[in-house]
């Protein structure tokens, strides 16, 4: 089953049914409510082999701000540097709900594939999933992005998390397998740089 955190308008989650017909299943996180709408229209002709959430991933429910970008759909995130200074930056209220509970049983007795690109928060979402579920990820996308006043990286619980991956590169350098203390350095920078990490237990 993929999980598909920050599914945006639904394009990632398609192009996966698209190229994997073996994919029984997804469950798609997506928090802006005209987004979900966006999604929910491009996924319809899925709809017997997905769950949708209108919610962002938290430790528990309840409501928090959206930072959106009016100029970019796929750029809304709950870290304020991620978005346009200024009077550009809109500000939403969201729904958020604590994860793990739900996947594991919409999920069943499949393995999982992982994909989150929150805008900032990647890391911090994976850290709070336990080891049981990372147990059922073979394989997993990342977006990691170095912003400025992001909150204190958990570093311990991130390595543990990576390390269960023997596979793991940044998409520029696909060729190159990275150290975890390189992974999360990267991940504790403010350099207003982003890349996708993946995560494999076998080699593609």
């Amino acid at each position: 089953m993929l999980v598909d955190i920050g599914a945006n308008l639904g394009f990632f989650t398609r192009q996966m049914f698209q190229e994997f017909p073996h994919l029984a299943r997804a469950i798609c996180f997506e928090p802006d409510d005209e987004n979900y709408d966006i999604l929910q229209k491009n996924l319809e002709h899925l709809r017997d082999h997905i769950c949708l959430v209108n919610a962002a991933l938290s430790e528990g429910t309840g409501k928090a701000e959206l930072h959106r970008d009016p100029l970019n759909v796929g750029n809304y995130s709950l870290l304020v540097n991620a978005t346009p200074e200024g009077d550009k930056r809109t500000v939403a209220t969201m729904s958020v709900v604590e994860a793990e509970g739900l996947i594991l049983r919409e999920a069943g007795s499949s393995d999982l594939v992982y994909k989150s690109d929150t805008q900032g928060y990647d890391e911090y979402i994976a850290c709070r999933f336990s080891g049981e579920f990372w147990g059922r990820v073979s394989a997993a996308a990342l977006e990691i992005w170095q912003l400025p006043g992001k909150p204190a990286l958990d570093a311990g619980r991130f390595a543990e998390i990576l390390s269960g991956f023997p596979y793991r590169f940044f998409d520029d350098r696909p060729d190159r397998n990275l150290d975890v203390e390189e992974i999360v350095a990267f991940a504790q920078g403010a350099s207003n740089v982003g890349k996708d990490l993946f995560l494999q237990r076998r080699p593609a």
